[in-house]
């Protein structure tokens, strides 16, 4: 049980991280998408002529920034309430849906040559 909660911190921990690192820098990448559209047009072969096109960008970042806040807050409870089961099992079914998402989008980075 022990083994558990240790790794169960550790990865809450990695997690915690890059949950934080896309709410930092979802912002900052919305606001150089703003400065310099033509750029992001280019690399994300963006279709400027549908109407509300700027969506097929930021629409990544909306889904991110909810899935973020979402983990953060599961996390958080479980830190409040330790001993909640139900939390206990959320926060884990979390996990192992932050890295399995994690890992399939690796993938599909690698998979594309490290391209956008």
């Amino acid at each position: 049980m022990k083994n558990q909660t240790a790794i169960e911190t550790i990865l809450t921990g990695i997690a915690v991280f890059f949950l934080l690192l896309f709410l930092i820098v979802m912002p900052i990448d919305i606001l150089n998408f703003y400065e310099d559209q033509e750029t992001y047009i280019k690399v994300h072969h963006l279709n400027t002529h549908e109407k509300n096109w700027e969506w097929q960008y930021l629409d990544t970042w909306v889904y991110l920034g909810l899935y973020s806040i979402t983990g953060l807050t599961i996390i958080t409870l479980r830190q409040l309430k330790k001993d909640h089961k139900m939390i206990e099992i959320i926060n884990r079914l979390f996990l192992i849906f932050f890295y399995g998402v994690l890992i399939i989008g690796f993938y599909r980075w690698m998979s594309s040559g490290f391209d956008h």
